[in-house]
């Protein structure tokens, strides 16, 4: 198994395939360095499993990683609980499979936490255009 990777995205999704798709193209050509970025897609008992429809993204071109597992439908708080417990990386940040993110996203998302205590939990909203040590 190679090194941690030094953030984990969790992605919940059901049924979806044009927009996850989309989201996972752009995380994975933003990878801030090599082997940095872990994506666990959560697939939550889609009628058709996801997994099929993202063939080919497996890997980013900066070695970071994909992974897909797929659970019960219990909706989308059991199923970033499952890809918390799925990460490898002892950062991680949760995307809703329609979202569109900023260019900055991922390095904003570290400098915040760089920020925070070891051991502390907390959710922190960035609107467009703002950053987000001015909150």
């Amino acid at each position: 198994m190679s090194a941690a990777p030094r953030v984990t995205g969790v992605v919940p999704t059901y049924g979806t395939g044009g927009r996850l798709r989309a989201l996972l193209d752009e995380l994975l050509r933003r990878d801030l360095a090599p082997g940095g970025l872990e994506i666990v897609v959560v697939d939550v008992g889609s009628p058709e499993p996801v997994e099929p429809r993202l063939a080919g993204l497996v890997t980013g071109p900066r070695g970071s990683s994909l992974r897909v597992t797929r659970t019960v439908n219990g909706g989308p708080a059991r199923a970033r609980n499952r890809g918390a417990r799925e990460a490898r990386a002892p950062i991680l940040f949760f995307v809703d499979d329609d979202m569109e993110l900023g260019p900055d996203h991922l390095r904003e998302h570290l400098v915040v936490a760089a920020h925070v205590q070891r051991g502390w939990r907390r959710g922190l909203t960035v609107y467009a255009g703002e950053s987000p040590l001015e909150r």
